[in-house]
């Protein structure tokens, strides 16, 4: 699964660009990984290993082992594909269902007739953990250029696989392109462009989107509108690969048009229902914020009318909430354990003339879905107390093993890594404020 912070492009953040360095053939140096990286991403590869990626001034990969519950944890360095010595374009990392690792990046555009570009999609990819790499470059045509930064990636199987490729925002809109692979990723398809004005789904439309894979043929594509007088969302749906869409009405229930979306994140499946589907909306309502809850039983064919779904709250210290909200949706590493940070403003002890007031993060966890929120452990949040902010990057469960990255933004940002073997019961931060790396 796509990293929140990749995830987010659209959303809240733009994405620094990735510098990608190309390190020597053979065996992979040590990596420079300190308390001062901020990881982008986790992939659980069993229950005591993880691959970690980091996007900082170059693209790193690691493999984690988990030796003991007390343990730091080995960190092992992974070689980058080497054919990212030519790009300064951002990388994204996607695992496939086989447990493929595959890189992707794109190169510069080239113009052609009247404002048209083509650009190089590039993947690289490795089925033995970075030992070895095989590359791969597909030409993709647009028109008005820009959307060549991945926003999803999502492969069904080994050759099945769709991707949305976004851009920088320009006059409020986000190019756009969404293309299909049918060889596992050696040649792409495009399907869908915002430029084309008769395609659809909807693309180019400002603010969230999702785009929901259900199979090889069957998908569908949500966004926020932001429009005056129109529904805050529209959705399309294709049973044929792309080739043709139907619109799929989400209704906007009581909520109303006229409100707008900041941001749009798909749960994680549920085994238990194989043809259910949801996705949370941040809502941006009479002036106030709500998150809601669009869900399908028959794998978006239709749309049952938003739930609001309850954000934490608490009392931070003794004169009231005084709450605000850290991320627009909660992050969930399966389809019920979710995670999110809470802000408020917190006052001391005294009267109202020396009372002293700062502001304190707290992150919040959910086993039911968001039904009901807690206070994360200890073992997490002694670790933020006094910070200024904190996002939630990922979270990743395969059964009751449970990996989290937790980021502090800023000047010099860098994430926390934390495991649960008990599905969130207890907790241990890898390593205690040290990262120890090995070559291969």
């Amino acid at each position: 699964m796509a990293s929140r912070v990749a995830s987010q492009f659209v959303s809240r953040f733009g994405l620094n660009l990735i510098l990608v360095l190309l390190y020597a053939c053979g065996p992979a140096p040590a990596q420079s990984a300190n308390p001062a990286t901020a990881f982008a991403g986790v992939h659980i590869l069993n229950a005591r290993s993880a691959i970690m990626w980091a996007d900082n001034d170059s693209l790193q990969i690691w493999r984690v082992d988990v030796d003991a519950p007390s343990a730091d944890g080995h960190w092992t360095a992974i070689l980058t594909p080497p054919e990212l010595k030519t790009s300064s374009s951002q990388a994204y990392i996607n695992f496939g269902p086989d447990g493929t690792m595959r890189v992707f990046w794109a190169s510069d555009e080239r113009e052609f007739g009247d404002a048209h570009f083509n650009f190089d999609l590039h993947q690289a990819e490795s089925r033995d953990e970075g030992h070895t790499w095989h590359a791969y470059q597909s030409t993709l045509a647009r028109a008005g250029g820009g959307a060549k930064i991945v926003g999803e990636c999502h492969f069904i199987d080994r050759r099945h696989g769709w991707m949305l490729l976004v851009g920088d925002a320009g006059g409020g809109m986000l190019p756009e392109m969404l293309v299909t692979t049918l060889d596992g990723g050696h040649t792409w398809k495009v399907i869908a462009d915002s430029d084309r004005n008769a395609t659809q789904p909807s693309l180019g439309i400002n603010g969230g989107q999702s785009l929901v894979v259900r199979s090889a043929k069957v998908a569908s594509f949500i966004a926020s509108q932001n429009r005056e007088n129109k529904p805050p969302l529209v959705a399309g749906r294709t049973v044929d690969g792309g080739s043709t869409w139907t619109d799929t009405p989400l209704s906007p229930g009581s909520l109303g048009s006229g409100s707008s979306v900041g941001a749009l994140a798909q749960l994680r499946d549920d085994p238990a229902h194989p043809h259910r589907v949801c996705f949370d909306a941040d809502l941006n309502l009479y002036d106030r914020t709500i998150d809601v809850r669009y869900c399908s039983s028959d794998d978006g064919r239709t749309w049952l009318s938003p739930v609001p779904v309850p954000r934490p709250t608490t009392i931070i210290g003794d004169t009231g909430p005084g709450l605000g909200h850290g991320s627009e949706l909660p992050v969930y590493a399966d389809a019920l354990l979710g995670f999110t940070e809470v802000w408020g403003d917190h006052k001391s002890d005294g009267n109202s003339s020396n009372q002293e007031t700062w502001r304190e993060y707290r992150v919040f966890v959910t086993a039911d879905a968001g039904k009901t929120w807690k206070p994360a452990p200890a073992s997490i949040t002694e670790h933020y107390k006094a910070t200024e902010a904190i996002l939630i990057t990922e979270a990743a469960a395969r059964g009751n093993v449970v990996w989290l990255l937790v980021t502090v933004p800023g000047d010099s940002p860098h994430s926390d890594l934390f495991f649960s073997g008990d599905h969130g019961a207890t907790w241990q931060v890898l390593p205690d404020g040290r990262l120890h790396n090995t070559a291969p």
